[in-house]
């Protein structure tokens, strides 16, 4: 599954040239990937109510082109890798057609104190079933 976000642009994520901000391509993967897991049945809400956290343990970004205040931004999200311990989501940024950028976040499963765990089968044979099947 490849799920689709649209955001716009604000004020406030732009630096004094007019231009988004670099850190706030990670703000767009949150909530992009955040919307991967609602789009596909159940949110990440449902995900933390079971006493699970996704951290970031990794990020790449690469920047292939710019935004502006009202831009309208659209992410594609999927889910590229999936294990017991964590996952990978692979990410496109877009204006209209135009790709600005393309990024990764590796995650990994831990418990509210932070202790690295196994993702529980219900949630592992969930995220394996929206994940797109080209990365079988």
């Amino acid at each position: 599954m490849i799920s689709r976000t649209t955001l716009d642009v604000r004020y406030v994520e732009t630096d004094a040239m007019g231009i988004v901000h670099h850190s706030n391509f990670l703000h767009w993967m949150e909530v992009a990937r955040t919307d991967f897991m609602k789009d596909g049945g159940k949110s990440y809400k449902d995900f933390e109510s079971k006493g699970l956290r996704l951290v970031v343990i990794g990020v790449d970004v690469i920047y292939r082109g710019s935004a502006r205040y009202g831009d309208c931004i659209n992410i594609e999200t999927d889910l590229t890798k999936i294990h017991a311990r964590g996952a990978t989501f692979f990410y496109r940024i877009l204006v209209s057609d135009r790709l600005i950028a393309t990024g990764h976040t590796e995650h990994l499963v831990t418990n509210t104190n932070g202790k690295s765990v196994s993702m529980p089968s219900e949630w592992l044979e969930y995220l394996q079933q929206i994940r797109s099947p080209q990365h079988d």
